[in-house]
């Protein structure tokens, strides 16, 4: 596990402390040990088409108890279906472990997911709920009406009054007549409201239920974020949407995120997800304490899935603002601005989208843009430029390009 240098390191002195992580220099031991990790890789090739998509390796410097200086290697999430690989040190807890607590309590919630979503897609309960809408707009019209043929009815009774000639017993008639319609209105309305009670009591029996297993699912994830204290567990299955946090834009993103959270601990902000997909980069920064996001995404889809995954991991409308929308049509609220501002987007849209997205970033803000092929970095970069932002730092994963920058 520990990786001797293939090369003498004999005159290249030890750091004497670590360096400051937002401003990062490698050491050259360090930039050493991950060319050998990289010739490793190269040689590794049947993993050729897994990297290619984008993989995060790391290298630890150590010295022994005896002085020996060497190397340790890991990697980000699963290579090649396992999280245990002989070259590289293993993982504190092994998630991919088929009884181990993890596992079998993340199998535990998506069983309550399913549940959830088999309830919610009932055929029985889509058709109360609709019935439900149906009586209330039903009781309304008629109610309406009534109200309509009250006030008509009273404005002749007023008129009969003012005509001369009005009689004892006539007056008596108009004012039984008064009465009976007012008791008639309260007879339509109580009957109206009967039937909506008891369509309500349905729909509230089966909501009882499903509210029920979204609480037991919010305790089990809670419970299983105390399994690993000091950290922040997201739960996000991809569905239909881009974005589980194991592609190298999503996952660049978040050690962006990640960064700036940590710079921003004695301070508040916020954060706005462009193009959100499964919205995991939103929920990520609430996590790491941002104290609102705004997310959107083109497409439908991608949005409900994103909903279901704010349910997951206990987020609320309060502290993310979701919608669909077009980043070419879309005006932000002043609360909708961010002083993070992510958009993980195709270079051609991001390159037309540069306006945009600017409308959406407060004073001072950071902006992380991703989604870039390698290929289309310079004409992107030259694109943002033209709008006054810079970058300070890109990072290439494969073949997809990252940045930060800012106006």
């Amino acid at each position: 596990m520990l990786h001797r240098f293939k090369t003498s390191i004999a005159n290249i002195p030890l750091p004497e402390r670590f360096t400051y992580p937002f401003c990062y220099t490698p050491h050259p031991l360090c930039v050493m040990a991950a060319e050998e990790v990289q010739h490793y890789l190269n040689r590794q090739h049947e993993w050729k088409e897994e990297l290619s998509r984008g993989k995060m390796f790391g290298v630890l410097v150590v010295q022994t108890g005896n002085g020996e200086v060497g190397y340790l290697a890991a990697f980000s999430g699963i290579l090649a279906g396992k999280n245990q690989h002989s070259y590289f040190v293993p993982p504190v807890y092994d998630l991919l472990q088929p009884q181990g607590f993890f596992k079998v309590e993340e199998e535990n919630i998506s069983a309550i997911n399913r549940r959830i979503k088999q309830l919610e897609e009932d055929k029985e309960y889509t058709s109360l709920l609709s019935e439900l809408t149906r009586t209330h707009q039903q009781a309304r019209e008629a109610l309406d009406i009534a109200k309509q043929q009250l006030k008509e009815a009273k404005e002749k009774r007023e008129l009969r009054r003012k005509e001369a000639g009005l009689t004892t017993e006539e007056e008596a008639r108009l004012i039984r007549e008064s009465q009976f319609q007012k008791a008639e209105y309260k007879r339509l309305e109580r009957s109206w409201k009967e039937k909506i009670a008891a369509l309500q009591v349905e729909v509230n029996n089966r909501e009882e239920l499903i509210q029920e297993l979204k609480v037991e699912r919010k305790s089990r994830s809670a419970a299983l974020q105390q399994q690993f204290p000091g950290r922040r567990i997201l739960s996000v299955p991809a569905e239909m949407a881009f974005g589980t946090g194991d592609h190298a834009t999503t996952s660049t993103c978040l050690r962006f995120i990640a960064d700036f959270a940590q710079s921003r601990k004695e301070t508040a902000w916020t954060m706005t997800d462009i193009g959100c997909g499964t919205a995991v980069l939103a929920i990520a920064a609430l996590k790491l304490g941002a104290e609102h996001a705004t997310a959107f995404d083109f497409d439908p889809m991608a949005v409900e899935v994103a909903r279901h995954n704010m349910e997951r991991n206990a987020v609320t409308a309060e502290q993310l603002d979701l919608f669909v929308g077009d980043v070419f049509e879309w005006t932000p609220a002043a609360r909708q601005k961010g002083n993070l501002v992510v958009a993980n987007l195709f270079s051609t849209i991001l390159q037309k989208a540069f306006p945009h997205i600017i409308a959406a970033m407060k004073k001072d803000a950071v902006l992380v843009i991703s989604g870039i092929l390698a290929s289309q970095w310079e004409e992107t970069k030259a694109a943002a430029e033209h709008h006054g932002l810079s970058f300070d730092r890109v990072i290439k994963r494969g073949k997809w390009v990252t940045a930060k920058g800012s106006l």
